[in-house]
């Protein structure tokens, strides 16, 4: 629900003829009209795809961007509530409210913008709580040991579900099936409500409460986890005045930056940059996805087998993460400069960024229960409410004045 979107404006947005025009008359901002792209001229989707609105690059960005202007709110709050209340029915209602949302999506968008803008907004709200509430609940069932090879198969799902919703997503838009684009929010609205079901029926906050645990997972369970069962007030001075947090905020911040970044903006840059039809873009927007949760998978296992055998300690495994996931997008993403509009290029580079940065969640997104397992969904809110803060004072949608390359005449006189 947080990425279908990224898609569905695609087709969505009506390209004016102007638009059409930017590839005869402009080499700067997007790549010649070519193979790729099956469009007869229509712009960069295909001809049996007639975009509804019209609304310009500004106004796209607000839309897209929108989700997040709650985000980081909610995080802060949802930390918190999960550490005290539990993240089973934190998770499920939020998920539950969001899958209404996402079913008003595509009335929203005929009311007008800033009725879609305001659906986004309460979803962003609504999702925030989620990541903060998964880390206590893993807190709860998986020892210390097994906690970096858990969180990294669990926040894998996330990249898993975005190589079903992103293929997905184009297929739908090009369809006739319930209009077109609208069927992506009513399709995964509703097997989103359907997915709440089975949660409130398996999933329990604690391993004591679940009825169908055996009793000899309960002990191992309990024998390898610290005990958070008494209700404490959270040390707020504490928190905010230890370093080691400070240094999770900071890393964690900077490494999920480029992962949001491509969720919201990779469907855009393949159909309006390199003039992907929408038919294929859902899919490979999906293979950097597919790739990061391919790779999260076999290296969650392996530095678990790692710390089981005494190769590595919790504390390389955490460092080692941060280190891929931080400096391999990095030379990735530079990579992209020199790329240009090589197509196969551009795909091996933003594939390889999207493996190595998934080693994220056996790093910052783990460390948040090693500094307290406790007040662990605490930490994570406060961390990622940080990051969305500062994006939020700072952004801007203005392109910047260094975007453009200076002509030849500029050059000559200096």
């Amino acid at each position: 629900m947080r990425v279908n979107l990224s898609v569905a404006i695609v087709a969505m947005v009506k390209k004016s003829h102007e638009e059409s025009l930017t590839n005869e008359n402009s080499t700067l901002e997007s790549c010649p009209m070519g193979q790729n792209s099956n469009s007869n001229n229509s712009g960069n989707i295909s001809s049996n795809v007639v975009g509804e609105f019209t609304w310009n690059e500004k106004t796209q960005g607000f839309i897209l961007g929108s989700f997040y202007y709650s985000y980081g709110l909610a995080n802060l709050i949802g930390g918190p509530t999960a550490d005290y209340f539990g993240g089973r029915m934190l998770i499920g209602v939020a998920t539950l409210a969001s899958a209404i949302l996402t079913i008003l999506t595509p009335m929203a968008s005929r009311l007008g913008a800033g009725f879609l803008i305001t659906i986004r907004v309460l979803e962003g709200c609504f999702h925030g709580v989620t990541f903060p509430a998964m880390n206590k609940l893993i807190t709860k069932w998986y020892t210390t040991e097994e906690r970096s090879k858990f969180t990294g198969i669990i926040f894998a799902g996330i990249d898993f579900g975005c190589v079903l919703t992103f293929p997905i997503s184009g297929w739908l838009c090009e369809s006739e099936f319930l209009g077109g684009w609208p069927s992506v929010f009513y399709v995964f609205g509703g097997l989103s409500i359907i997915w709440c079901l089975f949660w409130f029926t398996l999933i329990r906050d604690d391993p004591k409460k679940h009825p169908r645990i055996s009793a000899e997972e309960l002990k191992y369970i309990l024998e390898g986890s610290p005990n958070t069962e008494q209700k404490h007030p959270v040390p707020w001075s504490s928190i905010l005045g230890s370093k080691y947090f400070w240094t999770t905020v900071i890393a964690q911040t900077g490494l999920i930056f480029g992962y949001i970044v491509m969720l919201s903006e990779l469907p855009t840059y393949f159909a309006n940059i390199l003039h992907i039809p929408i038919n294929n873009n859902g899919l490979l927007t999906a293979m950097p996805f597919l790739a990061a949760w391919i790779f999260s998978m076999c290296y969650s296992f392996a530095v678990d087998k790692a710390i089981k055998s005494e190769y590595l300690t919790i504390l390389s495994v955490r460092r080692l993460s941060v280190a891929i996931s931080g400096y391999g997008p990095m030379l990735c993403l530079i990579g992209m400069c020199f790329v240009n509009c090589n197509v196969g290029g551009a795909f091996a580079v933003l594939i390889l960024s999207g493996a190595l940065v998934s080693t994220v969640y056996c790093g910052p997104f783990s460390s948040h229960s090693d500094l307290s397992p406790r007040f662990a969904g605490t930490l994570m809110g406060l961390a990622t409410a940080f990051g969305a803060t500062i994006y939020e004072l700072f952004i801007t949608t203005e392109v910047q004045p260094w975007n453009e390359p200076k002509t030849m005449n500029e050059k000559v006189e200096k």
